[in-house]
Formats: structure tokens, sequence, C-alpha cells
């Protein structure tokens, strides 16, 4: 939240923004538009992401260049991977497909749609670090009840998930049988039986609705 600078192979810079990512993305940075990543495409990201990042600045560049020519070049790969993964730890999986439109611009939607009124006019998310933008977007996200992961915890979760078996029977009685013969196969309980029903059902909608619980194999 402090936008303090980072270290990649302990060259400064600073945290990732949608404007900084923008110009990786249309400069064909192999970092961000994947690919294989030449060693040369190393100094490239991290011009890109530098304090003193100019964009048609040839001197400049140039002074950045020499200064990092003893860098180390594996460091500054693994280096280049973590400050990636920071930046979008808590940006939604997605879809794998390429989108019609940019990040920054689905950022400045959900900005905007999370925080009506609050000014996230588009300069203001260009230079917002990424990190802090996905954050404030899954706070929002709590308040409508979404659920929360991220990069890491979404990997757990999904094995987690695996583990669990969902089973289900038209009335309350017939699930207890079911669930007595699970059990007896070593699973348990992870969650009290229930049925989804809406308010807006009718009594005979709601009085057909089918009995469901997960249950988890005890290892």
């Amino acid at each position: 939240m402090l936008g303090l600078p980072e270290l990649i192979a302990g060259v400064q810079v600073e945290p990732l923004t949608p404007r900084r990512l923008e110009w990786l993305r249309a400069m064909g940075n192999p970092f961000i538009c994947g690919g294989h990543c030449p060693t040369e495409a190393i100094p490239d990201f991290l011009w890109y992401v530098s304090s003193c990042f100019e964009f048609g600045n040839d001197e400049k560049r140039r002074e950045f260049l020499v200064s990092i020519l003893s860098l180390d070049v594996e460091e500054a790969r693994e280096g280049i991977d973590e400050y990636l993964d920071r930046a979008f730890l808590d940006a939604p999986t997605g879809k794998e497909s390429v989108a019609y439109y940019s990040t920054s611009a689905g950022l400045y939607h959900s900005l905007n749609v999370s925080y009506p009124g609050a000014g996230w006019h588009l300069e203001r998310v260009l230079d917002t670090p990424l990190r802090v933008t996905y954050q404030l977007i899954k706070a929002a996200d709590r308040e409508r009840g979404c659920s929360l992961v991220n990069r890491r915890s979404f990997a757990a979760q999904a094995e987690w998930a695996s583990t669990l078996e969902r089973i289900e029977a038209p009335t309350y009685e017939e699930l207890g049988d079911v669930i007595d013969s699970m059990r007896e196969k070593g699973y348990r309980l992870y969650e009290d039986p229930m049925r989804k029903v809406q308010p807006e059902m009718s009594p005979e909608e709601k009085a057909v609705q089918p009995w469901f619980c997960l249950m988890r194999k005890d290892f």
C-alpha cells in the first residue's frame, strides 16, 4: 500500500502499475507477452520498471543499461518472476483466452463498479500499483459475498476440493442413508446437510429441492 521501491537482483525498481504493464506489452517484452525470454529481455524489462524510465529518452536508457552491466542474469530472471508473482498474486485467474480489452480497461471498470464516485479516472488507475488495485477489488468482492482466493490459495483450495465428495438425495431421510453408507467407506461429513432454496420459490418448488452435503475421506 505504501508503494515502496522493490529490488530485482539488487536493482531498484518501482511497483508494477498498469501503465508500466502496458508499455512492456506494447514493446513485446516476453516476460509479459510470453514465449522464450532471451537474456536481452532482462535489461529491457528492468528499464520499463525502473524509476528513471522515460519513453524515448535514449541517453537515460544508456545510462541505466551501463549501471546494470554486472547484473547476475539468473538472479535477475528469478527476481523478475517473483516481482510478477507478487504483482499478480490477487489477480483473478481468468480464462485461457485473449481478452478483447486491456488489463487497464478491466481494472478501470472493476474499480469504478466497486467504488462508484471515488474518482477512479483512467490516469489514476494507470499509476496505481497492481497489488493495491487487486486488493481494493478483492475488498469490494468480500462485501459482495464473493469467495476470496489468490493465486497461491487457489491451487491449495483446488487440491483440497478434489478430496471432497458431493452427495445428493431427494429427501433428508434418503440422504441420511447415503451418509451412513459413505461413513462405512471411511468418509466423514465436511458440512451439514442442506437444500438450496430461494425466497422467491413457491412452497411446491421448495418441497422438491434435493438435499445435499459434502463429505471427505479420512486419509
